[in-house]
Parts: C-alpha cells; sequence; structure tokens
C-alpha cells in the first residue's frame, strides 16, 4: 500500500514559526545569558545562519531584540512595583549591573530609570500613542479612498454598545474575578500597529488553517492575546495572537506555533465595540484586581488583557462581544483597588491588585483572547 505524500512545508512560514519560538523564549528567560549560540539552539539553527535570518524577519539585530525586551519589561516592572529597588529590577531582567541597566535604559527612552518612575513614561506613553493615532489615521484615508477593504469588525464601528457608553463617561464596567484555567494554545502571530485591518486578515487565515484541522469540532475556546503594550513598545514591534485552545497530541507546523496559558485569578469584564477603544482606556473598571479606572490614560494595558470567545465565531480585532480579563496580580503591600475614580487617578501606578491571589507578586504569562498576555509583560 502507497503511503500518502508528505505535505510540504514553505520555508519561510517554517522559519517563522522557529524565530517566534525564540521571541517567546527570550521574554521567558530575559533573567538568564541569551547569547547567539543558546538561541540559535532553540531555533535548531547554526549561529551563523539564524543571526541572518532573525534579521531578516524581525527586522532587528538579535542582541537588539534581547535589549528592547530587557528594558521595556524593565519599565513595565518600575511602574508596577515602585518599591522595588531598582538595581533588583536590573539584576531580574538580566543585566549585570545598575550601571549597564541606567546607561541602556537611558539610552532607549532618554530618561532615568528614576525619572520614568517620576512621570517621564507618560511622555514616551504619549508618543507611543501619536504615533499609532498617525497609523490609524492613513488605514482610515486608505480605506475611505478604497485602497484597503474594510475590516471586518466594521460593522461594531456603526453601534453604539454599553461598553461605549462606560468608556466615554468613565463609569465602571461590571467586573468579575474568575479563576480561569491553563490551557495550551496554538497559534498564529501578527507583528504590527493594534487596531491594524491586517489583525482580522490574520484571523482569518487562522480560522481557515483551523477549519482544515478539525479544531472546531467540538467547540473549543479561541484567544486573541496582545502580547506587548503599546504606550511601551514601537508600533512595528507590537505582537498579537490568534489562538485556540489544543490538546498535548497536538504538533504545530509551518508558521503556528504553541504556547503554554497559565491559569489564575482574572479581573474580567465584558467588552463590545471595536479595539481601540479597549487599548486606549482599557475597561474601565475600579473592582479587585484590576487596574486603576476608566479616564486615566495609565491605565491602558492591553498587553496584560484578553479577549475570550468560543469557535467558530473568533475575535477579529476585536470580537463584537468577548470577555476581557486582566491577570488579577498581588504584591508584597497586598495593595487593593480603590474603588473611588479620583483616589485611583491619584495613585496612578501604585498598581491596585486583588490581595490573596495565589501568585504574589507575580508574572502573567499569556493573557488569551482580549485576555492579552505580554510576552511576560508584567516582569
Amino acid at each position: 500500500m502507497s503511503m500518502p505524500a508528505p505535505t510540504l512545508i514553505p520555508q519561510r512560514d517554517a522559519y517563522v514559526a522557529r524565530i517566534n519560538r525564540v521571541v517567546d523564549y527570550i521574554n521567558a528567560h530575559l533573567a538568564d545569558p541569551l547569547d547567539l549560540h543558546a538561541l540559535a539552539r532553540v531555533a535548531h539553527f547554526s549561529p551563523w545562519h539564524f543571526h541572518r535570518v532573525f534579521q531578516s524577519l524581525t527586522g532587528e539585530t538579535l542582541a537588539d531584540c534581547v535589549r528592547r525586551h530587557r528594558l521595556e519589561a524593565a519599565a513595565r516592572r518600575l511602574l508596577l512595583q515602585p518599591s522595588q529597588p531598582a538595581l533588583q529590577v536590573a539584576l531580574e531582567m538580566g543585566f549585570a549591573s545598575a550601571e549597564v541597566f541606567s546607561r541602556g535604559f537611558r539610552a532607549h527612552f532618554g530618561v532615568s530609570p528614576t525619572q520614568w518612575r517620576r512621570g517621564a513614561w507618560r511622555d514616551w506613553g504619549e508618543q507611543r500613542q501619536g504615533e499609532l493615532r498617525k497609523i490609524h489615521q492613513v488605514v482610515h484615508k486608505n480605506r475611505q479612498d478604497g485602497a484597503t477593504p474594510p475590516a471586518q469588525d466594521g460593522h461594531m464601528r456603526t453601534t453604539r454598545s454599553a461598553s461605549d457608553a462606560a468608556i466615554e463617561t468613565g463609569a465602571a464596567m461590571n467586573v468579575e474575578i474568575r479563576t480561569l484555567p491553563a490551557a495550551r494554545l496554538a497559534y498564529m502571530r501578527y507583528t504590527g500597529p493594534y487596531g491594524h485591518p491586517d489583525i482580522p486578515a490574520t484571523w482569518q487565515r487562522f480560522c481557515a488553517w483551523a477549519a482544515q484541522q478539525g479544531l472546531f469540532n467540538p467547540p473549543r475556546d479561541m484567544f486573541g492575546i496582545a502580547q506587548d503594550d503599546p504606550e511601551i513598545t514601537p508600533a512595528d514591534k507590537c505582537r498579537y495572537d490568534c489562538c485556540i485552545e489544543v490538546d498535548a497530541a497536538f504538533e504545530p507546523r509551518g508558521e503556528i506555533g504553541v504556547q503554554q496559558f497559565a491559569g489564575g485569578r482574572y479581573a474580567c469584564a465584558r467588552f463590545q465595540g471595536p479595539v481601540r477603544k479597549f487599548t486606549r482606556r482599557g475597561c474601565g473598571c475600579s473592582a479587585p484586581g484590576c487596574p486603576p479606572a476608566a479616564t486615566s490614560r495609565t491605565t491602558s494595558r492591553p498587553s496584560n488583557c484578553m479577549k475570550r470567545t468560543s469557535s467558530p465565531m473568533p475575535p477579529p480585532a476585536c470580537s463584537p462581544a468577548c470577555s476581557a480579563c486582566r491577570y488579577a496580580r498581588c504584591n508584597q503591600e497586598d495593595l487593593r483597588c480603590s474603588r473611588d475614580a479620583k483616589a485611583a487617578k491619584a495613585k496612578a501606578w501604585a498598581a491596585p491588585v486583588a490581595a490573596g491571589c495565589r501568585r504574589g507578586g507575580g508574572q502573567p504569562s499569556v493573557p488569551g483572547g482580549c485576555r492579552g498576555r505580554s510576552a511576560r509583560p508584567w516582569r
């Protein structure tokens, strides 16, 4: 009996999956030595070939990529844990000394770690948001001129939902703390500005692949994971993963990768509307475990949110209605979320957290669906 011919995987797709695996490894091992040879082994390339492929696909050298991820993770940690010494943050992010960390931080962000904590992060975040707005304006103009097709979630922009009203008025959304189970996720990655029409296009390709693999029968959870914080990470480097839950027997092929979603306690709220509104204002809640509320720009943390829906109806850039969840973190002070919006604004980055959560000072993992895992966004 003749054997079926093996399916040929385009070389570029296989390379993309290997490079994505390396980037995920970098974010999971920021404190470890991340030299060329070690990461080439993760990608199963020779060091020389790996360096060429990595720069070709990502647009930055391996050393620049590692440095950027370490600095961005450190920038988040400095704000989320204001009582943690900068030296400790530097060492946990893989820097050899406070001097090396401070020099690299100033070269990247233009300010010292101390200035960043004292409020310089606002200017940096405003610059990133300005860049993102310009990109969205160009996309909108091209769409009006007919240069690009409308996004798949375009119908959502013509209706007004309760989520729209809550965001615009600054009202709190209904939030509940849920314990979500761990999951193994197959994913297809998009890299570029959040809110771009290429995200729905990626969902279309991903769903076509999932249907071909028979993953919609029986129905299973799907996730859209925003891996980065657009107020810290440049728009062209932001990562978004289209995910579906798979079992232990699943083996990824081509550009499809696999990641683990770490279960735990999450603050979850119902959100309906275009993703651009969620990323700019956050979920607007004031419940225990969720960052300060509504109108404060400082609370826009899509990298720690996830959208969750059930197949076979995936969230495009944002599903018409999805469960938006944030990791309910707790730190050594066991800070609690203020229910007073004004107090929440005043406390700015004394990030509220759910007391008693089972991973003290933890590091969130993959947030899925609008359950955005920031590839270790809060490290």
